[in-house]
Formats: C-alpha cells, structure tokens, sequence
C-alpha cells in the first residue's frame, strides 16, 4: 500500500510532517528530471537516505571526515566478510572495535541532513511513500551494511530549522582508500578518491549474500509511467492542520467523516466500549420506510467478546478491508441494521488512543458495486486523529487538576 502524488500538490516539508505526525515505518521515494531519492522512515522518524549516482558510503565518510583510520577500517571491513555482511558497518565499528560512536553517529546525521535538506528544494515531480508494517520489512530496505544509517532518526522538525554547523568544511581524508583495498577486489582498477570501493564492496556482499541490494524503482523502468495521486491527499495537509488546532479538539469524529466521505460512499463510525461496540454517526446511509440512519445507527450494539471483524480490529489495532460475511452472525445483523445489502468489500479504521482502540471507522461503496479505493491517506489521517484525541484527554485531565494552595511549599 502507498501514498502517491505529485509535489506541486504536497510539498516535501508537508509529506516530512504527516509522515512524522503518523508515526508510520516505510521508504518515500522522490522522482525530478530523471534524478530520483529516497528516504527511509522508522515510526515517523528519518534513519537513512538513498539518491540516484550517489557514490557517498560509510567508509568514504568517515575517513573524508577524520573519525576513524585506515588500519580500523580495513579490520572492520574484514570482519564484515567473516559475518557475510549482516551488520552495518557503522554498527561494527563502535561496537566490535570501540570507535566512538557518538562521532559516527553525529557525521552520518550531518550526511543525511544534508541530503534530505537538498531534496526539500524539489518544488515539483512524483512522490511515492510505500508504507511497511515491521521492522523486518524496514531491515530489508537497509540491508546495505555500507549504507549510512541512523541508530536514532531524525525528526521532521529538524528538518525545517536552519542546518547545524552551516558553514563547516568536512576533514580531509587523510590518505588514499586505494591502498586499503588493493587486496579486497584485485580485479578493480581503483581511484584514488576509492569511487570504485562502493561497487567492488556490493559485488563481494552480493557473491555473499546472493542478496540484491537495490530499491525498486516505482513506476516502471523510466519512471515515466503516469502516477494517480492517492485520493484525499490534497485533504490530508489542510486536515491534519485542523486536527492540530487546539479549538477543533471536540470536531474529531465530524473531521474524520469528512474525509471518508471523499472516498467512499457510506461511512460509520462505531465507538469502541468495554463491553460492546456502539454506533456514533454517519453519512450516506439510506434506510427503506423513512427510518432515520442517525437513529438506526445509534441502536447497534456489537459485543466485543463475540467472534466478527470488529473485534479483529480491536485486537489488532489495523485497519481491514475485505467483505462483511452473512456466515458471521454479528456481520450479518451489521449489514441488516445498515440495509440489508452486501457490499463488494468493506473497509474498517482503527483509531487508537493510549494504546486502546477507541473509535471503529467503518465504509463501504454501496450502492454502488465496486471496491475501495486508495485508502493510506485515511489510515494516516486516522492515526494521527487518534493522536489528537489523546493530546485532547491529557488537556482535559491537566485542567481537572486543582491549583496549588498558598500553603503549598511549591506554590
């Protein structure tokens, strides 16, 4: 699943900002003029960085920037071939060899800061944020141990204040990384600035490992094939604001239904009790014999301890999509108190808040018969509700407490 668009429609700063509010895992990948970059996200926060012809990597860095030598290296590189290249190489160096790994992490966050500050000056072109739900799936994407990664990411708030240490000239390097690798890859005809180390190191890891290290390029081989943007993306910058305006706390459930109501037909939004699920709200029920939707959806009543798929989404805490089965007593007494009819596929959004699932969001198409479409906007704008909602209730519960007495010792 992904988020596509076009960055003259969500600017880069925009997409650094939802993708840190939602606190989500996965790799962004940005297409300008034939160049393409991409950023790889762990839980809302920057770990590493990829670009087209970029030849930079661990090793290069490090000695450009004066923080380790030439003998660590090449000790380090030599265990990384024992261990078939299962670990990153910043990794083994501050923690098999003792390099100081505060050094380390402070020159590979300068680099990556800087590259992700060059991107921000892209004001239009293709964006595609491909979202990952484990931490294996995120291992994939970095499994390049010469790749410079973060141990703690980067937030998209440092991103928009002004770079530290502008001005600052990187170290020298100190002496030809030719040397170091004459006997690692004989075959190579190395520079003396080692350009060719990156390629000769990935051909002994790939030999190794039988693993191919390069990221998929979206939208086929050119890159050139039309991109849809996902539906609700222009919404979710200007929603998201809302929900981040401290007056529109109480318009939650009224802001989540409206962005449902930009990509489905029929929505419903179910609140989650400790014993029963209950409906909330809607829109775009119709009901035979003048019954009234808000009425009709206010009287369902779904116990949580009974086998259906809203209790998968509690227990889960994911949103699902797939068709309501009339086998399930409970699914089918939902589609009843809804109409009656089937649709062609159901989708159900989780919002969590203090760990809990406490607002089902649930939509369909009829009736019309087709599927759901695109919905990553609205599960990013969903955790990010969920979110609001929390920063609500701690408000509320900071105004309960009563003010300190004059007899207080802090007062």
């Amino acid at each position: 699943m992904s988020l596509v668009g076009r960055l003259e429609d969500l600017s880069l700063v925009d997409i650094l900002q939802i993708i840190a509010l939602s606190g989500k895992s996965g790799v962004l990948t940005l297409n300008t003029r034939g160049n393409e970059s991409r950023i790889i996200f762990k839980n809302g926060q920057i770990i590493s960085t990829l670009g087209t012809g970029e030849k930079e990597n661990i090793a290069n860095l490090l000695i450009r920037e004066g923080v380790i030598t030439l003998p660590v290296l090449k000790d380090a590189v030599s265990h990384l071939r024992t261990i078939k290249f299962r670990r990153n190489l910043a990794w083994v160096l501050s923690e098999r060899f003792n390099q100081n790994q505060e050094k380390i992490e402070s020159t590979i966050r300068r680099y990556v800061e800087s590259h992700v500050r060059r991107l921000l000056e892209w004001k239009d072109g293709l964006f595609n944020f491909d979202l990952k739900e484990t931490d294996e799936e995120i291992d994939k994407l970095t499994a390049d141990p010469l790749q410079p990664l973060l141990r703690k990411g980067l937030t998209a708030a440092s991103m928009i204040l002004p770079p530290a240490g502008a001005g600052e000239k990187p170290a020298p390097a100190s002496e030809n990384l030719a040397e170091l690798f004459k006997g690692f890859a004989a075959e190579e005809t190395l520079s003396p600035e080692g350009d060719e180390f990156l390629a000769s190191v990935r051909k002994e890891i790939s030999r190794t490992t039988g693993e191919n290290l390069d990221l998929p390029r979206p939208g086929g081989e050119g890159g050139d094939e039309p991109v849809m943007a996902s539906p609700g993306l222009r919404l979710l910058r200007s929603m998201v604001e809302e929900l981040n305006d401290p007056n529109r706390y109480t318009d939650i459930s009224l802001l989540v239904l409206r962005f449902a109501s930009e990509l489905m037909n029929r929505a419903v939004l179910l609140m989650v009790r400790k014993r029963a699920i209950g409906g909330l709200g809607q829109f775009g029920i119709r009901l035979p014999d003048g019954v009234n939707p808000e009425n009709r959806v206010r009287e369902i009543r779904i116990p949580i301890d009974e086998t259906s798929i809203f209790r998968e989404v509690v227990e889960n805490k994911l949103p699902i999509r797939r068709k309501l089965r009339r086998a399930n007593p409970w699914e089918e007494y939902f589609m009843q108190m809804l109409g009656g009819e089937q649709p062609e596929e159901s989708f159900f959004g989780p919002m969590v808040s203090r760990g809990q699932v406490v607002i089902i969001l649930y939509g369909d198409n009829l009736p019309e018969r087709r599927r759901i479409g695109d919905s990553t906007g609205l599960e990013i704008f969903l955790s990010q509700a969920g979110l609001a909602m929390e920063k609500a209730f701690l408000e509320r519960k900071l105004k309960e407490v009563p003010p300190l007495g004059k007899e207080h010792p802090y007062s």
